[in-house]
């Protein structure tokens, strides 16, 4: 939508303007919604919005102070590429971990760049169980081991991880594991 600027001089004669030289409703063009009348000139709605929207703009640019410099990106995305963690990585470009991840993210995308690859011992933890793990499990649930001295033998395996497979053991393969409560 285009601003259209009224200027009163310009308008038809209509006898002399009121004490706030307003203009009589004929002077106004169809579809233009008046805002604001001031010293010889007519704001539209557009152009309230605009001079607000420009305000808004320069208020919001100057706190803007904390913005990435293109040192901080280059050291995060060095640093993300190399396996560091995000939290390791805030620490280096003096930010938080959620605005690294964030960022980083946001760059990887604008690239065009697939996420990196997930740590090995990570890359399991959405996996099915194996074999060898269940087997794990079994024996040192039996001799008993506590869920977490369970887990720590089973990387990216949780302490929840432990007693739900147990669980699942138990009530779907028939494997004679014991009860027990969790402990706190």
């Amino acid at each position: 939508m285009t601003a259209l600027k009224i200027n009163p001089a310009k308008l038809p004669y209509r006898g002399e303007p009121t004490k706030d030289r307003r203009p009589k409703s004929a002077e106004i063009p169809d579809g233009v919604k008046i805002v604001k009348v001031g010293n010889n000139s007519l704001e539209t709605e557009h152009d309230a919005w605009r001079k607000k929207h420009i305000k808004h703009v320069e208020r919001s640019n100057r706190n803007r102070g904390d913005r990435w410099t293109p040192e901080q990106e280059e050291t995060a995305l060095r640093l993300y590429w190399q396996g560091i963690d995000y939290l390791d990585i805030a620490k280096e470009v003096n930010r938080t971990e959620e605005a690294v991840r964030n960022h980083v993210n946001a760059l990887r995308r604008r690239q065009g760049l697939r996420p990196r690859p997930q740590p090995r011992d990570v890359q399991n933890y959405n996996n099915a169980w194996q074999i060898n793990e269940d087997e794990i499990l079994i024996k040192m649930w039996n001799d008993g081991a506590s869920a977490k001295e369970i887990s720590g033998k089973l990387p990216g395996r949780s302490v929840g991880a432990i007693y739900a497979r147990s669980e699942y053991l138990r009530e779907n393969m028939n494997v004679r594991l014991e009860k027990r409560k969790r402990r706190p």
